[in-house]
């Protein structure tokens, strides 16, 4: 069947909705506290399925800060990630400095401006338009965390600095859904945190059990710190964000 372009935008959407589930229930990981403009961290985060194995690098930095409507917020730099069927760029959103706990769950509710930089340089944000359809959208996404202390454990990270870290259990459940479709996403696990890493997590040992459409996929996630910095955080916008995108443009690139 011919698909019209009624047909091709529910479609975009569709995809675009748990898309934005998924990214926000990692970037809650690393981002319920902001640290102070300066800061950054490199990660590897490594994902295991049945048969296979990938690493990936996942840099965080606070490139800025700037008030709006007189409360703080910060510009956070989050990358290599995805972000509506872009690859391997860096996200940057201005967020509150501190947040409340929902808004730490959901970083996209309440994000003051979202920029994307691609893998060539080339930047762009995300219009008014497109920043309200985000907002409504992450108003439907729910989520929910519990944790359970398990007392101090030393970690030692990945270039040889060694943290004092408390051990928790985090359970997460992020769940959205558009027109019938239902995404969840329930990730358990056991992470270090310490209050001398920027961004709290320098070790986490990760399951991941993701369900849509009724098929279930099962993940084991490590999340790694390598190295991290309380100032001199690097950026990926040298430059002022001129161009912008409405939704279509984002849908359709």
């Amino acid at each position: 069947m011919a698909r019209t372009p009624g047909r091709t935008l529910v479609l975009a959407l569709a995809a675009l909705v748990p898309a934005l589930a998924a990214g926000a229930q990692e970037l809650s990981t690393f981002l319920s506290a902001p640290p102070p403009p300066g800061s950054w961290a490199k990660y590897r985060i490594e994902t295991r399925g049945t048969d296979w194995t990938k690493r990936r690098p996942f840099n965080l930095a606070v490139t800025g800060k700037e008030p709006r409507e007189n409360v703080p917020h910060v510009y956070v730099e989050a990358g290599p990630t995805k972000f509506a069927g872009y690859h391997d760029g860096t996200l940057r959103l201005l967020l509150k400095a501190a947040p409340s706990p929902e808004e730490g769950l959901n970083p996209f509710l309440t994000a003051q401006e979202v920029a994307y930089a691609k893998k060539d340089g080339e930047t762009f944000r995300l219009s008014d338009g497109a920043l309200g359809f985000l907002h409504r959208q992450a108003a439907e996404v729910k989520t929910s965390r519990t944790a359970e202390e398990l007392g101090e454990e030393p970690v030692v990270a990945l270039r040889g600095k060694t943290y004092a870290c408390k051990k928790v259990r985090l359970a997460t459940t992020t769940e959205a859904s558009f027109l019938g479709d239902h995404y969840k996403v329930v990730e358990t696990g056991t992470y270090w945190l310490s209050e001398e890493a920027p961004f709290k997590v320098v070790k986490a040992e990760i399951e991941r059990r993701e369900t849509r459409d009724g098929k279930e996929k099962v993940r084991h996630i490590t999340i790694s710190l390598k190295v991290d910095g309380l100032e001199g955080a690097p950026t990926a916008f040298p430059r002022p964000v001129t161009q912008e995108k409405g939704l279509l443009g984002l849908l359709f690139q």
